[in-house]
């Protein structure tokens, strides 16, 4: 088991930051909610979780801006 320090979790909520500052700064201010698809061919197995995780904190990050959606199976 990860602990939350690890430097999985931080170099995660380091692309992550970067992803939605991304996403946000290149939308005109007045646009609508931006949507991101993340997709998969397995579910419920280490990469799922990680979507789960990943969807969560771009939606927290990006201020709602962005509804990430995941498509486990896709």
């Amino acid at each position: 088991m990860r602990h939350r320090g690890s430097r999985i979790f931080k170099a995660l909520d380091a692309i992550t930051g970067v992803i939605a500052l991304a996403l946000v700064a290149s939308s005109p201010v007045s646009a609508a909610k931006l949507i991101t698809k993340i997709g998969s061919p397995t579910i419920k197995e280490s990469v799922h979780q990680w979507m789960m995780k990943f969807e969560k904190r771009i939606e927290k990050r990006s201020g709602d801006r962005i509804d990430a959606k995941v498509f486990p199976l896709s």
